[in-house]
């Protein structure tokens, strides 16, 4: 969901304010996401952005194995609004509660 966002700065990068909420897993388990701000840069290309999360992504806890989870996602890729496509990469590591 997006909170808000600014206008484009002098060199078009916006930057937005994003709450994911929750992900929720195949078993049924929710792993908690803290709201995070997506960098969004302009490319050569006109409507295409490279977009990154800064700072990362923070999990904070979930439910069953992930009820106490800790850990951080770092998250890039691009958006291409002239198609309506977002792709992204994650990388970081969770760390399940005990």
């Amino acid at each position: 969901m997006l909170l808000s966002s600014s206008p484009p700065d002098e060199n078009g990068k916006l930057i937005a304010q994003i709450q994911h909420r929750a992900w929720v897993t195949e078993a049924g388990d929710i792993l908690g996401l803290a709201q995070a701000t997506l960098e969004l840069i302009p490319t050569e290309d006109e409507g295409i952005y490279y977009a990154a999360y800064k700072p990362p992504i923070t999990i904070a806890g979930g439910t069953g194995r992930f009820e106490h989870a800790t850990g951080t996602l770092y998250v890039n890729g691009s958006i291409d609004f002239n198609r309506g496509e977002l792709v992204l990469r994650y990388r970081g590591e969770i760390c399940a509660g005990k």
